[in-house]
């Protein structure tokens, strides 16, 4: 189910046609990697493709998310916020589920070359399937610019679903990361 997923929404990307702006995103702990592959088309519209491998407590998790966000990318101004919605497979040691997730974010330009963002993600019962009953993500990260093409980040990542009133932690923690632009 997972890798059919990622190659129907890795296929999506790439027959949409030719991309405005990609960038790659890659965050790391002691106990997590999460890439994100995105494609800006014509500046409002984001399509995004991630893999996250975690291990929490006893168990290790991998999630595959596809999605679409639309946006404000026109407004340059300091805050540009995004909505959108992402398909997503979790495959857990102890259970596993998938879904649709409706998707938000924020970023702000809070100096020229610092960011803050936030995004949240999130699926309840009636369109969540598998062993779970809800499921979220959770990420607010700070960011700096070091070079025209990248920027470094320190960020919390929180990246649950839950299944009969247990929680099932995929990932929470501090996240360092790396976006390059291309």
């Amino acid at each position: 189910m997972q890798r059919f997923l990622f190659l129907v929404g890795l296929s999506a990307l790439v027959m949409t046609g030719t991309a405005a702006a990609d960038s790659l995103n890659i965050g790391l702990s002691d106990k997590l990697i999460a890439t994100t592959y995105q494609m800006d088309y014509r500046n409002d519209v984001i399509a995004q493709a991630s893999v996250l491998h975690a291990k929490a407590d006893d168990h290790r998790s991998n999630v595959l998310g596809i999605g679409f966000l639309v946006g404000d990318s026109y407004n340059s101004g300091t805050v540009q916020p995004h909505i959108g919605a992402k398909l997503f497979a979790l495959d857990g040691e102890h259970a596993d589920g998938y879904g649709l997730a409706l998707d938000g974010s924020v970023d702000f330009n809070v100096a020229p070359r610092v960011w803050l963002r936030a995004e949240l993600a999130y699926a309840p019962d009636v369109v969540v399937g598998g062993d779970f009953d809800r499921y979220y993500e959770l990420e607010a990260s700070a960011g700096y610019q070091i070079i025209p093409k990248a920027l470094v980040y320190l960020g919390y990542k929180d990246v649950q679903a839950k299944n009969s009133g247990n929680d099932y932690e995929v990932y929470q923690g501090i996240v360092v990361g790396v976006k390059f632009s291309f």
